[in-house]
């Protein structure tokens, strides 16, 4: 097993949780207070102030900050607060005791600017989830944690709806990381309310068998309210309608429309009234800080580390003092509830272009690991790798170059296509695997052992022995309670011929390379055309994730 397949497999802790708040979890569409088994709503703000050079930092891991705000934050009468960006490796026990003492709960964005599923460049591997899981590591700890956040509106139009099929699968590996570690907390993802593509993008999350790859809540960062609006105006009524017996938990991650400005926040009263308390549990008005687009309840004085409120902070704190929903009947141990089925939506129409079955293939290591090994050309990197820019670009260049020979026929087994949910057996897999994977494929199709130089690639290839050992990847499909199986088989002859299947219920993949030649049959592979071609946007996609991956290892080897 190589260092990273181990950095990955050793992410486990074993926990002592934090003593403080009482831990917050889901039942059916809403939110309890574990101990007490009273309903829970968020009555919160979306964190996160801008450092003294106005940028974004991780505020959870800066005391000073945490101290200047926490009167503020007190003052509103919150109970939660959302923060966007944190870093892992930074130490985060002040602070969140420090809020944990207020009786604030967090609830946490997974990803980073840098570590992301991106709208134009989507993907789920392995790289992205060690990066996810770290800072599952780094939080798991704190008992005020309320909720995590896998994503947050990745899909806003119909031709990027493609990339909520990455988002769907990140929820289902981050779910099953999280009760991994004996955790219930919750795990969501914040949707757009993108008009075009909402009652698609609803369904598609929570249509699920077992519910195991649906969120466990959505949060809508919804802007309809604007000034003095009602129930009905607004659409809230539409909106309450439509999540009525809602399989999910939903919220607000981000409310607050600014135009007019200032805002007077009549929609607080609407939000926790008895029209919507059996459907939404609160929300989080946007933002904390005023910034360039006018949305803050407080302007932050960086001179002198001070605050100062606005007329926004006043209104939303006088509609949050009217607030009383504390005679909820509905209890942890009492309530029962009974959701509607939610169809999964119609692909390829108007609304909704990505594949609801199957999802990108489940995150496994050990099978990544394996078949690195299997492999008879592979990456030439290891920890001692200097960590150049140039070479990060040198390696991307000749994944494009392997990804644009012969119809992409190369990279057929770590393409990916979530329109027709077509997923190569090593697209999860970390960017050292998935790009062996190609040069290994154009060095058995292009004259194999008798040419080792073919295996070169300006030096950033490398032969090896394969390791002749039989790499499966077994997965349960949580869509159709159906077993997914991935063989690789290698033999350690010179022309290290293999063998590559796949099986499954819904589709059937399989890629086999003799030698000279590599084919592929059954759904394609390789992008949109079933002819295996593949665009440059496609090839830039992969580029993008594997730069994104190769700087991830790169980080953890070194």
């Amino acid at each position: 097993m190589n260092k990273f397949a181990s950095i990955v497999l050793g992410l486990c802790l074993c926990l002592n949780m934090v003593q403080g708040l009482n831990q917050i979890v889901r039942k059916g569409n809403l939110f309890f207070d574990s101990i007490t088994g009273k309903q829970f709503w968020v009555k919160g703000v979306d964190y996160q102030p801008k450092n003294s050079i106005g940028q974004n930092f991780d505020v959870l891991a800066d005391p000073v900050t945490i101290n200047r705000d926490l009167p503020y934050l007190q003052a509103l009468g919150l109970n939660a607060i959302r923060v966007y960006e944190t870093n892992s490796s930074l130490n985060h026990d002040v602070c969140m005791q420090i809020l944990d003492n207020a009786g604030i709960y967090v609830i946490l964005d997974v990803p980073t600017p840098t570590t992301s599923i991106t709208t134009t460049n989507p993907a789920w591997n392995q790289d992205l989830f060690v990066n996810f899981a770290a800072k599952i590591d780094a939080f798991a700890t704190y008992g005020n944690i309320l909720a995590y956040i896998a994503s947050n509106e990745v899909s806003t139009t119909v031709n990027n709806t493609d990339a909520s099929a990455y988002v769907k699968a990140a929820v289902r590996d981050v779910k099953a990381y999280v009760r991994s570690k004996g955790l219930s907390t919750p795990v969501g993802y914040a949707i757009a309310d993108a008009g075009d593509i909402a009652t698609a993008q609803e369904q598609y999350f929570a249509c699920s068998g077992d519910g195991s790859d649906s969120p466990d809540f959505y949060g809508i960062n919804i802007y309809r309210w604007c000034g003095n609006s009602t129930y009905q105006i607004s659409g809230y009524d539409v909106v309450t309608q439509t999540f009525t017996n809602w399989p999910i938990a939903v919220l607000f991650s981000e409310y607050g429309c600014n135009n007019p400005s200032p805002r007077i926040f009549t929609e607080v009263l609407s939000l926790y009234s008895s029209n919507m308390t059996g459907v939404f549990s609160g929300g989080l008005v946007y933002e904390y800080s005023q910034e360039v687009n006018q949305f803050g309840l407080v302007q932050v004085n960086y001179g002198n580390n001070t605050v100062t409120p606005l007329i926004d902070y006043y209104n939303y704190q006088t509609q949050l003092a009217k607030v009383n929903n504390t005679a909820s009947s509905a209890t942890l141990s009492t309530y029962t509830y009974s959701p509607i089925t939610v169809p999964c939506p119609a692909v390829n129409t108007s609304s909704w272009i990505a594949a609801s079955s199957p999802l990108p293939p489940a995150i496994n290591p050990t099978f990544c690991a394996c078949a690195l090994n299997s492999f008879t050309c592979r990456v030439n990197f290891t920890s001692s790798t200097p960590l150049l820019t140039t070479y990060v670009q040198q390696v991307v260049q000749q994944y494009q170059f392997l990804c644009g020979e012969a119809g992409g026929i190369y990279c057929a087994n770590v393409a990916t296509n979530a329109i027709t949910g077509t997923y190569g057996i090593y697209s999860a897999c970390d960017a050292l695997t998935r790009l062996s994977s190609a040069m290994n494929a154009y060095y058995l199709a292009n004259q194999g052992g008798a040419n080792p130089a073919t295996c070169d690639f300006g030096g950033f290839g490398k032969l090896q022995t394969p390791s002749g050992v039989a790499c499966s990847n077994a997965t349960t499909s949580s869509t159709q309670a159906s077993t997914t199986r991935n063989t690789v088989t290698t033999s350690n002859s010179g022309d290290s011929s293999r063998t590559v299947s796949t099986t499954s219920t819904s589709t059937s993949n399989s890629a086999s390379v003799t030698g000279t030649s590599t084919s592929s049959t059954g759904s394609s592979a390789s992008g949109s055309s079933s002819s295996g071609s593949r665009t440059s946007t496609q090839e830039n996609s992969d580029a993008s994730a594997m730069a994104i991956g190769i700087l991830s290892i790169v980080a953890l080897l070194l």
